[in-house]
């Protein structure tokens, strides 16, 4: 016998041995994954709070055929989300999978609700989106109470989503659409095909709230006020003390509403392009961010805000230990230095209660990034549902960015769910 033949023996032996052990550790792995799956699947479905809509939608069956479980397809359209599942044709593939049909309440292969049957079920939830968005505002509600401070610092901004046509083909295929311009990867601007998804998200905890879908050539400013309104209607106790926006909120109509309505301070960026060419009041007494000039023209120091008279008040940079001035004595012969107050109603888009030029302002406003960080995960890095998808014309885009946005919020409910059995 070669000598050779039995180290050889032995390394194939072991190659075995180590391929075999490694299946039985991914098979391990696989049943920790699909049990995690299992237990945050079945915790979206009680998060949900969709028993009303459940109970409307199984109204709507009141002759004819039983047909499939309103609940079993309701279920499996919320797993598509859980699973990022574009199509129904693969969402009904993946029902193969005895795991994900027996969670669904699905036990045998005939049980799996045929393609028209989701497209039936579809046009009901489109007729019911107005429902959907109440169910939503309850799931917000039900966080409210898990989470100190939410809603009070909100963040608004709009996002792309394409619809599913031909470029090339003109007219489009899908009459509702319009063209809207984003970033690419590269930080060039592109146009493209499709819808704006415009969205309210707290800013602490990056939880969306109830969104608003336009064309995509709408502009964002005129979106803001009744996008907020929205949410004040369904969500019981939407009360925001901060907005944040970025310039494209820049409009005198979206401070004032801001203010008066709502009762919050706008922490929107000044956009000084639109300031050029046009007639300003103020532009002897206040420069373009709001802080006022002395007699000799030096920006003034912001001194706080007074409640009862609802003013800003500035003070004499001089007096209070800012160099450049020589001349406080020709101003005023109190050691304490001129004194300015503003209005905030004189000017809502330039005067505000935090100026742009302090601290708190730039912090309140750094948090703005907090809806990217919503956008994106929503998006799931360019795989999610609001990005791979087959759906065309405004209303499925609708219900696909609601259905997106409520089983987030669920998954943020499940999450602090945890959070509390772990602390207490």
């Amino acid at each position: 016998m070669n000598p050779l033949t039995i180290p050889i023996i032995a390394t194939k032996q072991a190659k075995s041995q180590d391929a075999a052990l490694w299946d039985e550790v991914k098979r391990i792995f696989e049943g920790f994954e699909r049990t995690a799956f299992a237990k945050e699947l079945q915790a979206v479905f009680e998060n949900l709070h969709d028993e009303e809509l459940l109970e409307v939608l199984e109204k709507t069956r009141w002759t004819g055929r039983p047909g499939y479980p309103i609940r079993v397809i309701w279920r499996t359209i919320i797993a598509s989300y859980m699973l990022d599942i574009p199509t129904i044709e693969g969402l009904r593939r993946r029902l193969v999978d005895p795991f994900i049909a027996v969670l669904c309440g699905i036990h045998s292969d005939a049980e799996i609700p045929s393609r028209f049957a989701y497209y039936r079920f579809i046009k009901k939830l489109i007729a019911h989106k107005e429902l959907i968005e109440k169910c939503m505002a309850k799931t917000i509600e039900t966080l409210k109470k898990h989470l100190p401070g939410f809603m009070e610092t909100i963040c608004v901004d709009s996002t792309d989503i394409e619809t599913y046509v031909n470029w090339r083909r003109k007219p489009l295929s899908d009459k509702d659409a319009g063209w809207g311009w984003r970033r690419n990867q590269d930080g060039e601007e592109e146009k493209y095909p499709g819808y704006k998804m415009h969205l309210v998200g707290d800013a602490t905890y990056e939880i969306p709230l109830i969104p608003l879908v336009t064309p995509a050539n709408a502009n964002d400013s005129p979106i803001m006020i009744p996008m907020l309104e929205k949410n004040k209607t369904l969500v019981k106790g939407f009360s925001p003390k901060f907005v944040i926006g970025d310039k494209g909120y820049d409009a005198t109509e979206n401070y004032r509403a801001t203010v008066e309505d709502f009762k919050a301070v706008p922490i929107i960026d000044l956009n000084l392009r639109a300031l050029k060419g046009k007639p300003d009041r103020f532009e002897n007494i206040a420069n373009e961010y709001g802080t006022p000039y002395c007699a000799w023209r030096i920006p003034m120091v912001f001194w706080g805000y007074d409640k009862r008279q609802k003013r800003l008040k500035y003070r004499c940079p001089q007096a209070c230990g800012k160099s450049g001035c020589t001349w406080i004595d020709k101003c005023s012969k109190s050691s304490y230095g001129q004194v300015v107050k503003l209005r905030l109603k004189d000017d809502y888009r330039r005067f505000i209660r935090f100026p742009r030029h302090t601290k708190r302002w730039k912090k309140l406003y750094n948090m703005r990034t907090a809806i990217e960080r919503i956008f994106s995960r929503l998006k799931t890095d360019g795989e999610g549902r609001l990005v791979n998808h087959r759906i065309r014309g405004l209303h499925k885009i609708t219900l696909n960015c609601l259905l997106s946005v409520w089983v987030m919020q669920a998954k943020e409910l499940d999450d602090l769910t945890k959070r509390d059995k772990v602390i207490y």
